[in-house]
């Protein structure tokens, strides 16, 4: 069930390569949960390679078949070592990056000696600036669902004026309050 259209996650990707030529970075390794769901649609483990030019490649560690499932994202494979990605770019086509942008204000140390030992002619950058460059300028689609999820804040709130009253438990008021959140 994919829950953000693929014509969406292409104009976010093209927005982060049009950037990246613009630093001269060759490709973006992104791993972090939330930029994950956000170039992917979906939160599976693994990396998702962006080169500055060509179809990004998401490498699924852990339930490849959600992540296919639920990523509008054209090239998605299995796979269980990250000494895997110079052979999986290759088999696509992609030469092995020089500048390489990674998310270095979350990445931690192990993984980014992992990524040096991966590429050891690589030379790193921060991605962070331009990650967050793409995803701070919302798009008519990311506005639908923040003014979606406006309206359901607001139903559960009317709810909360309408029950809430003395003596009632906290248990009690979650237990409505989750309900009408859910049920919204």
């Amino acid at each position: 069930m994919r829950i953000t259209p693929a014509s969406e996650l292409e104009v976010r990707y093209r927005k982060l390569q049009r950037y990246m030529a613009e630093e001269g970075v060759e490709a973006v390794i992104i791993l972090q949960n939330a930029d994950l769901f956000y170039f992917t649609g979906t939160i599976q483990s693994g990396n998702l390679y962006v080169p500055r030019e060509g179809a990004p490649l998401y490498m699924v560690r852990k339930d490849f078949q959600r992540a296919r499932g639920e990523s509008g994202l054209k090239e998605v494979m299995p796979f269980s070592s990250m000494k895997d990605i110079p052979t999986l770019l290759a088999d696509y086509g992609y030469p092995q990056p020089k500048r390489i942008g990674l998310e270095l204000d979350v990445l931690p140390v192990n993984f980014f000696e992992r990524y040096r030992k991966v590429f050891p002619q690589g030379e790193f950058s921060d991605a962070t600036p331009l990650i967050r460059k793409v995803r701070m300028i919302k798009s008519d689609y990311e506005i639908r669902i923040i003014q979606d999820a406006a309206r359901q804040v607001d139903k559960v709130c009317q709810r909360a004026r309408e029950i809430i009253r003395e003596g009632m438990s906290v248990i009690e008021l979650a237990a409505e309050l989750e309900f009408t959140a859910r049920k919204e």
